[in-house]
Protein backbone atom coordinates (compact mmCIF):
# COMPACT_ATOMS: atom_id res chain seq x y z
CA UNK A 1 0.00 0.00 0.00
CA UNK A 2 1.27 3.33 -0.65
CA UNK A 3 1.56 6.44 1.64
CA UNK A 4 -1.53 8.01 1.75
CA UNK A 5 -3.71 5.16 0.61
CA UNK A 6 -5.97 4.08 2.86
CA UNK A 7 -7.20 0.44 1.34
CA UNK A 8 -5.93 -1.34 -2.10
CA UNK A 9 -8.26 -3.94 -3.39
CA UNK A 10 -7.50 -7.04 -5.80
CA UNK A 11 -9.14 -7.42 -9.27
CA UNK A 12 -11.17 -10.46 -9.64
CA UNK A 13 -10.32 -12.92 -12.14
CA UNK A 14 -12.18 -14.94 -14.61
CA UNK A 15 -11.49 -18.62 -15.24
CA UNK A 16 -10.94 -17.58 -19.14
CA UNK A 17 -8.47 -15.44 -18.19
CA UNK A 18 -6.57 -18.21 -16.17
CA UNK A 19 -6.31 -19.96 -19.01
CA UNK A 20 -4.81 -17.46 -20.78
CA UNK A 21 -2.49 -17.41 -18.55
CA UNK A 22 -1.74 -21.11 -18.35
CA UNK A 23 -1.28 -20.56 -22.09
CA UNK A 24 1.83 -17.76 -21.60
CA UNK A 25 2.94 -19.79 -19.30
CA UNK A 26 3.49 -23.46 -21.78
CA UNK A 27 4.91 -20.70 -24.15
CA UNK A 28 7.85 -19.66 -21.57
CA UNK A 29 9.17 -22.94 -21.75
CA UNK A 30 9.74 -23.53 -25.40
CA UNK A 31 10.81 -19.45 -25.18
CA UNK A 32 13.63 -20.91 -23.23
CA UNK A 33 14.74 -23.50 -25.51
CA UNK A 34 14.59 -21.20 -28.46
CA UNK A 35 16.42 -18.49 -27.05
CA UNK A 36 19.20 -21.30 -26.01
CA UNK A 37 19.42 -22.35 -29.47
CA UNK A 38 20.03 -18.68 -30.98
CA UNK A 39 16.16 -18.52 -32.30
CA UNK A 40 16.41 -15.22 -31.71
CA UNK A 41 12.95 -14.18 -33.77
CA UNK A 42 10.69 -17.33 -32.60
CA UNK A 43 11.33 -15.87 -29.56
CA UNK A 44 10.78 -12.31 -30.04
CA UNK A 45 7.29 -13.65 -31.29
CA UNK A 46 6.53 -15.79 -28.56
CA UNK A 47 7.22 -12.93 -25.83
CA UNK A 48 5.04 -10.73 -27.84
CA UNK A 49 2.21 -13.55 -27.10
CA UNK A 50 3.11 -13.61 -23.51
CA UNK A 51 3.54 -9.69 -22.79
CA UNK A 52 -0.04 -8.59 -23.07
CA UNK A 53 -1.35 -11.49 -20.83
CA UNK A 54 0.86 -10.94 -18.24
CA UNK A 55 -0.32 -7.82 -16.84
CA UNK A 56 -3.97 -8.80 -16.27
CA UNK A 57 -3.23 -10.33 -13.23
CA UNK A 58 -1.25 -6.99 -11.65
CA UNK A 59 -4.44 -4.79 -11.05
CA UNK A 60 -4.77 -3.28 -8.00
CA UNK A 61 -7.58 -0.43 -6.90
CA UNK A 62 -6.39 1.95 -4.34
CA UNK A 63 -8.29 4.27 -2.51
CA UNK A 64 -5.81 7.37 -1.75
CA UNK A 65 -7.51 10.24 0.17
CA UNK A 66 -10.24 11.05 -1.90
CA UNK A 67 -9.13 9.79 -4.76
CA UNK A 68 -9.56 6.12 -6.39
CA UNK A 69 -6.06 4.78 -8.24
CA UNK A 70 -5.99 2.58 -10.38
CA UNK A 71 -2.72 0.34 -11.47
CA UNK A 72 -2.34 -2.51 -14.03
CA UNK A 73 0.30 -3.98 -15.83
CA UNK A 74 3.77 -2.89 -15.62
CA UNK A 75 2.54 1.15 -15.15
CA UNK A 76 2.86 2.37 -11.91
CA UNK A 77 -0.58 4.48 -11.56
CA UNK A 78 -2.60 4.09 -15.38
CA UNK A 79 -5.42 6.04 -13.73
CA UNK A 80 -6.27 8.37 -10.81
CA UNK A 81 -10.39 9.30 -10.78
CA UNK A 82 -11.19 11.78 -8.47
CA UNK A 83 -14.40 10.18 -6.53
CA UNK A 84 -16.50 13.01 -6.42
CA UNK A 85 -16.49 12.51 -10.34
CA UNK A 86 -18.05 9.32 -9.68
CA UNK A 87 -22.19 9.98 -10.22
CA UNK A 88 -23.12 6.45 -10.64
CA UNK A 89 -21.89 2.62 -10.05
CA UNK A 90 -23.39 -0.25 -12.26
CA UNK A 91 -23.13 -3.64 -13.21
CA UNK A 92 -22.05 -4.35 -16.42
CA UNK A 93 -21.13 -7.06 -18.81
CA UNK A 94 -19.81 -5.09 -21.73
CA UNK A 95 -16.07 -6.50 -22.50
CA UNK A 96 -14.71 -3.68 -22.85
CA UNK A 97 -11.15 -3.06 -22.62
CA UNK A 98 -10.76 -2.03 -19.38
CA UNK A 99 -8.64 -2.59 -16.08
CA UNK A 100 -11.05 -5.32 -15.15
CA UNK A 101 -9.92 -9.01 -15.41
CA UNK A 102 -12.78 -10.41 -14.30
CA UNK A 103 -15.05 -11.23 -17.91
CA UNK A 104 -18.05 -11.59 -15.89
CA UNK A 105 -18.57 -9.66 -12.33
CA UNK A 106 -17.62 -6.06 -13.71
CA UNK A 107 -18.93 -2.87 -12.60
CA UNK A 108 -19.05 0.59 -14.34
CA UNK A 109 -17.94 3.98 -12.54
CA UNK A 110 -19.97 6.43 -14.54
CA UNK A 111 -18.62 10.07 -13.86
CA UNK A 112 -19.60 13.56 -14.55
CA UNK A 113 -18.63 16.48 -17.32
CA UNK A 114 -18.62 13.55 -20.05
CA UNK A 115 -15.95 11.73 -18.64
CA UNK A 116 -15.99 8.19 -19.95
CA UNK A 117 -16.95 5.54 -17.30
CA UNK A 118 -14.68 3.00 -16.26
CA UNK A 119 -15.15 -0.27 -15.71
CA UNK A 120 -13.42 -2.15 -12.89
CA UNK A 121 -13.49 -5.99 -11.03
CA UNK A 122 -12.60 -5.61 -7.54
CA UNK A 123 -12.74 -8.80 -5.68
CA UNK A 124 -14.19 -7.37 -2.61
CA UNK A 125 -16.87 -4.99 -4.48
CA UNK A 126 -18.92 -4.43 -1.66
CA UNK A 127 -15.82 -3.49 0.44
CA UNK A 128 -15.01 -0.85 -2.52
CA UNK A 129 -18.23 0.20 -2.63
CA UNK A 130 -18.66 0.91 0.81
CA UNK A 131 -15.26 2.83 0.94
CA UNK A 132 -16.37 4.84 -2.09
CA UNK A 133 -19.36 5.56 -0.44
CA UNK A 134 -18.22 6.47 2.92
CA UNK A 135 -16.39 9.16 0.75
CA UNK A 136 -18.75 10.66 -1.85
CA UNK A 137 -22.35 9.65 -0.06
CA UNK A 138 -24.06 10.74 -3.51
CA UNK A 139 -22.91 7.86 -5.85
CA UNK A 140 -25.74 6.13 -6.64
CA UNK A 141 -26.18 2.62 -6.74
CA UNK A 142 -27.56 0.38 -9.10
CA UNK A 143 -30.06 -1.91 -7.08
CA UNK A 144 -28.42 -4.81 -8.35
CA UNK A 145 -25.63 -3.71 -6.09
CA UNK A 146 -27.57 -2.63 -3.11
CA UNK A 147 -26.93 -5.83 -1.12
CA UNK A 148 -24.90 -4.73 1.82
CA UNK A 149 -28.29 -3.55 4.35
CA UNK A 150 -25.68 -0.55 5.44
CA UNK A 151 -25.61 1.44 2.43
Amino acid sequence: MNKGCSVTFRTRTSYSVVVLMVLAISLFLPLIHLILNAEFVAAIVITAIILPIVPIFIIHYEICDDMLRIRFGFVITAMTIPIKDITMIQPTKSLLSSPAASLTDRIELSRGNGEMPVIISPKDRDGLLDQLIQIHSKIELDERLNTNKSR
